[in-house]
């Protein structure tokens, strides 16, 4: 085999003729050898790289005849102990087939040139982010009931792009497609289903291709499917922590390539502010570069419109402080790319750092406030009036000093109660997750209407379908930008589930026979009149002398009193 020295520049793998380019960051003081095997999993090649030829700086680097290696898996050795896959890899040894998982120990990188890919000069859409109607979803659960060729994959969700087109939809907000192992959950027939547990953070996950190869060319077909018929992409990153869990979780490659992958405190342990286990050092090199490339290969080589970024706060984050100008922020809003893509931030993390309507511009966030305010004056708490008029006109009181289309509006998301469970249930119901009721939030909003789960009174039926409606008229004739979760056009149950990251099954699965064709009419029509009344797509707030407030009398909101029914709790 004809070998060079190689290149440190870019890391993963890289093409050149007919060289492939291997590159990888180690910590100081680490040898490294390259090892390639065959499909079935035969080591052919241990090539030991030489820290006089094969290094720089930190890189260590090899480059090799590619047609002598193609679709060979590959992995390294460090200092002849750990075994890691290399954290640039865009293509894996994995399955396609779903519950087969990727197991720690057996995930390696797959030596495959992408194939060349013809966007046919279609463009981004470019919407501002005013005029976004965002549908948040995951690739699984959207086909996998769907009669579709391919169900539960990227292919599967071009096939039912008309739904999007019928709703008024013109973004789509995928949960995580990064790779992840589904079966890490310890209990049997549970998963890792929604898949915020990354183990790669450039590679797609293979269950949602068709075939082994195929992955990389496939979403991009869907990114040019959705572009063609004016639709954005936003996908749901997890730069926040990893699938290696803690002190005791499993081993991919961070832990073994270098120890400041993560944050850690003075006695070497790894500080949590993900609730996960671990939380990657986003401001310091290697994973503020790592996030970096993983940014600019979706944006520049996929395509991709914008990012939503999971418990966002922990870019914030140092091992002991929460600083001020975090480097990754002001990277990602220097980036003459990443600063003109859609941002938007989950603006808090799993140790108490709120920082909802205070991320810097461009960045919009998820607005938790609008959605407490709105339930809270859905179910008729005490003193919502006041709280509810500051969420439908752009939540001011957190986005004064920003603008109203950097509210992300919403009243349901994954994670939490759908909007038919909102107002069918006072608990939640999780024990089907294992965990004996302990997981999920117990603070809902939430209001039953009389009965606790499904009923056949036609009095609390009539009652919930119009508050359902009525939440689709508040959210989408609300001053912010709104984002609807899947299912709820047609009143997807999880049955009092509000934690369903688990589940495989129909509380999670879009179930295509219970659509209802007269509620996505009436989405529809309110998507339709919020595109016409061009002030509700606004970046500006509201002016004294556009609105006025009234109560049960005309012009006396009475700010102070309760207009309607109490009910007990």
């Amino acid at each position: 085999m004809n070998t060079k020295p190689g290149s440190p520049s870019p890391l993963g793998l890289s093409f050149e003729g007919d060289q492939v380019n291997f590159s990888l960051h180690i910590h100081e003081g680490a040898s490294c050898t390259l090892l390639l095997y065959d499909r079935k999993n035969n080591l052919k090649h241990t090539l030991a790289l030489n820290p006089q030829l094969n290094k720089t700086g930190s890189i260590w680097h090899i480059s090799l005849d590619y047609s002598s290696i193609k679709e060979m898996d590959y992995e390294y050795l460090i200092n002849d102990k750990h075994k890691v896959l290399d954290p640039y890899a865009k293509f894996l040894n994995t399955s396609t087939k779903w519950s087969e998982g990727a197991k720690p120990g057996h995930v390696k990188g797959l030596v495959l040139k992408p194939d060349p890919f013809d966007w046919e000069q279609t463009e981004c859409p470019n919407l501002p982010i005013k005029d976004l109607i965002i549908y948040e979803m995951h690739v699984r659960s959207f086909t996998i009931e769907a009669k579709v060729k391919h169900p539960g994959t990227f292919l599967g969700i071009i096939e039912k792009i008309p739904h999007f087109k019928a709703l008024g939809i013109n973004a789509i907000e995928l949960m995580p497609i990064h790779e992840f192992n589904e079966c890490e959950n310890p209990h049997t027939g549970l998963y890792n289903y929604w898949g915020y547990s990354p183990l790669a953070y450039f590679a797609f996950m293979q269950r949602y291709g068709s075939g082994p190869g195929n992955i990389l060319n496939e979403f991009k077909m869907l990114v040019k499917a959705l572009h063609k018929e004016k639709i954005a992409i936003i996908i749901d990153v997890v730069y926040n922590h990893t699938a290696e869990g803690g002190k005791n979780g499993c081993h991919y490659h961070f832990k073994d390539l270098d120890p400041h992958y993560y944050l850690k405190d003075h006695h070497g342990e790894f500080v949590d502010y993900s609730g996960c286990g671990n939380t990657l050092d986003a401001n310091h090199f290697p994973s503020y570069k790592m996030i970096l490339d993983s940014l600019k290969y979706l944006a520049v080589d996929c395509h991709v419109d914008g990012f939503r970024f999971d418990l966002a706060s922990t870019f914030y984050r140092s091992s002991h402080e929460v600083l001020s100008h975090p480097r990754i922020m002001e990277s990602i809003l220097d980036d003459p790319v990443l600063s003109k893509k859609i941002l938007i931030a989950e603006a808090w993390d799993a140790r108490g750092l709120y920082q909802v309507g205070k991320f810097p511009k461009p960045f919009a966030d998820w607005n938790g406030a609008y959605r407490d305010k709105v339930r809270a004056f859905l179910k008729h708490d005490h003193h919502s009036k006041g709280a509810f008029a500051d969420a439908v006109c752009g939540t001011h009181s957190l986005y004064g000093n920003k603008t109203p289309d950097l509210s992300i509006n919403f009243i349901t998301a994954h994670d939490g109660f759908t909007l038919h469970d909102l107002f069918s249930y006072n608990h939640k119901h999780n024990l089907a997750n294992g965990e004996n009721n302990r997981d999920g939030s117990d603070q809902n909003l939430s209001y039953n209407w009389g009965h606790e789960g499904p009923t056949t009174d036609p009095v609390i039926l009539e009652k919930r379908e119009k508050l359902q409606s009525a939440s689709f008229a508040i959210l989408l004739l609300s001053l912010g930008t709104p984002m609807l979760l899947m299912g709820d056009e047609y009143g997807h149950t999880r049955e009092g589930n509000n934690n369903a990251y688990c589940q495989d099954n129909k509380l999670n699965y879009f179930l295509w026979d219970k659509v209802d064709n007269h509620q996505i009419e009436k989405i529809s029509r309110l998507i339709q009149i919020r595109h016409h009344i061009k002030r509700l797509c606004s970046d500006k707030f509201y002016d004294s002398k556009e609105i006025s407030w009234h109560g049960l009398k005309y012009n006396n909101p009475a700010w102070d009193k309760d207009d309607g029914p109490t009910f007990p709790r």
